[in-house]
């Protein structure tokens, strides 16, 4: 598959062929006779193998979409405005700092990178020391409006979200939600599912 930076410079019909090809050559290779042989073979692995490709294939549709809403100046310009609007109104003004590569969590457990557009606090004319780079956290101090418009949050896609908070709810413990969310490929330390 295309990498995430090639992504960029893609064009929409070419992203849209190299996720055709990449799940043609998935489900070819899935079809094989030499995937599985009865008798020999365990058909619980093939039946997670088969429902991991799947998962990995809806993830890069997904995506594809997300990457499509990205190119939609209105909708971008929307986002935005609206993300300026809700600072307005708590008193607060951000600033525009540009498009950033962020690596989003699908629900099928792949990440795939999003370049989308970055607003954050603006401290300028402020009293107070200056604040170096990196020192506001891993999070920052701002909004990807775009993603949060696409239900975008914590670099998780809305199913993936909904998916970790339901395995924390009905699980005994964080270890065994981060265990069975492991085996559908969402792949999490347990400080994340606490955060």
């Amino acid at each position: 598959m295309a990498t995430s930076a090639s992504y960029r410079e893609m064009t929409e019909s070419d992203q849209r062929d190299a996720i055709r090809t990449e799940i043609h050559q998935t489900v070819e290779t899935l079809l094989e006779s030499a995937t599985f042989q009865a008798g020999r073979d365990d058909p619980l692995d093939l039946e997670q193998t088969v429902q991991e490709a799947m998962r990995t294939a809806g993830d890069a549709i997904t995506a594809s979409h997300f990457r499509r809403a990205h190119r939609d100046k209105a909708y971008i310009k929307q986002a935005v405005r609206a993300a300026y609007d809700e600072a307005d109104a708590r008193g607060e003004r951000l600033r525009n700092r540009g498009w950033r590569p962020v690596p989003v969590q699908f629900q099928g457990g792949s990440q795939h990178v999003i370049w989308t557009p970055y607003l954050c606090r603006d401290l300028r004319g402020r009293r107070g020391r200056r604040r170096g780079t990196g020192r506001r956290g891993p999070d920052g101090t701002g909004t990807y409006p775009v993603l949060v418009t696409l239900g975008v949050e914590s670099r998780c896609s809305a199913q993936t979200r909904s998916d970790i908070a339901l395995h924390t709810i009905l699980c005994s413990s964080y270890e065994e939600a981060r265990t069975l969310l492991a085996r559908r490929g969402i792949r999490l330390d347990i400080d994340t599912l606490t955060a």
